[in-house]
């Protein structure tokens, strides 16, 4: 069973991805690493159940550490692969973080992408980006983080007037 994230990463594919956190922040991730029917786990930060450590998982643990520890957002406000209306299609976010006031309204959608997914391949500009639409309720996400590879993009759609940070 792999035991470190070096080891999870080895495919140079994907490793690169790491590059995007401080080394803190990965070790505090490598260190919830468990085994279970011989192969690795770790504790969701937002829903504390058992995921399989594969590398997006960790990527998307990395980013829900740092939407708790550094931006200061509520475990309570959390949701993981949260149905979110893409275009013409509703497909899951990755992570979603919940407005302050209005608990069932997305704040900030963050999408996962590996650099071999098809966006990755096609998406060479932030206007390239999948648009976020409004759900049939009209809720959608004032802020969108899209990471690909070791790119990051953050979008914002919320009005000039709204507070810069909703914590």
């Amino acid at each position: 069973m792999p035991t470190t994230l070096v080891e999870i990463f080895r495919d140079s594919e994907t490793h690169h991805r790491l590059s995007l956190f401080d080394l803190p922040d990965l070790k505090i991730i490598e260190a919830g690493l468990v085994e279970k029917n011989g192969k690795p786990y770790l504790k969701c930060l937002a829903t504390d159940k058992d995921r399989p450590a594969k590398p997006e998982e960790i990527v998307r643990q990395l980013w829900i550490h740092k939407l708790i520890n550094q931006y200061g957002y509520s475990k309570s406000r959390l949701a993981i692969e949260h149905p979110v209306a893409f275009g013409s299609e509703t497909k899951r976010a990755d992570i979603v973080v919940f407005d302050k006031e209005r608990v069932t309204v997305p704040y900030i959608m963050v999408e996962l992408k590996k650099t071999s997914s098809k966006m990755a391949k096609t998406s060479s500009s932030p206007t390239a980006m999948p648009r976020v639409r409004p759900s049939a309720s009209g809720r959608t996400a004032s802020n969108t983080v899209f990471t690909i590879g070791k790119t990051r993009t953050i979008s914002t759609t919320s009005p000039k007037s709204r507070r810069p940070t909703n914590r």
